[in-house]
C-alpha cells in the first residue's frame, strides 16, 4: 500500500459515470475509489461490480451517497460504526510483517442542507482517529 493508486469522485447517481469510472479503474491500475452520489437502481448501488474489488456501503440505506471500491489485494475491515448513507471508512492495513502500519480511509458525501461543516458522522470520525493517533485520509464531496 507504500503506493497505491486512488481516485475520488462524484458520479452524480449516473451510469454513465459509472461506467467510465470502470474503464478507467481498469486502464490506470487504480486500488481504491472514494466515491460519492454513485448511481442507485432498486436501493442498490449499481455499475461498480468488479472481480478484482469489493464495493463498501450502507446497504441499509434507501439511497446511499458515500461508497468505497477497493481492490481485494488490500487489507482492510470496514469500521461498521462509521458506515452511513453520507460516510464510509475502512481501516486499512499496509507493510511487512513485524512492522504493519494502519490508515483509516473515508469517503464522505457533505449534504448542502447540512448545517454543521464537516457533519457529525465526519466530526466524531476525526475525533476518533485524533483520538487513537491514527493517520487518517477523507475524499469527499463537500
Amino acid at each position: 500500500m507504500i503506493s497505491t493508486k486512488c481516485v475520488q469522485a462524484n458520479l452524480h447517481h449516473a451510469k454513465g459515470a459509472s461506467v467510465a469510472l470502470m474503464e478507467r479503474i481498469a486502464r490506470e491500475g487504480l486500488e481504491i475509489a472514494l466515491l460519492q452520489e454513485p448511481w442507485i437502481h432498486n436501493k442498490r448501488v449499481c455499475g461498480l461490480a468488479s472481480k478484482k474489488g469489493n464495493l463498501i456501503y450502507d446497504r441499509k440505506s434507501e439511497r446511499p451517497r458515500a461508497a468505497i471500491l477497493i481492490n481485494r489485494s488490500i487489507d482492510y475491515i470496514p469500521l461498521t460504526q462509521f458506515i452511513s448513507s453520507d460516510l464510509v471508512a475502512i481501516s486499512v492495513t499496509y507493510g511487512p510483517e513485524g512492522s504493519k502500519k494502519e490508515i483509516i480511509i473515508a469517503s464522505g458525501y457533505f449534504p448542502g442542507e447540512e448545517t454543521e461543516a464537516p457533519p457529525r458522522d465526519t466530526q466524531l470520525l476525526i475525533e476518533h482517529c485524533r483520538k487513537t493517533k491514527t493517520p487518517y485520509l477523507l475524499g469527499c464531496d463537500a
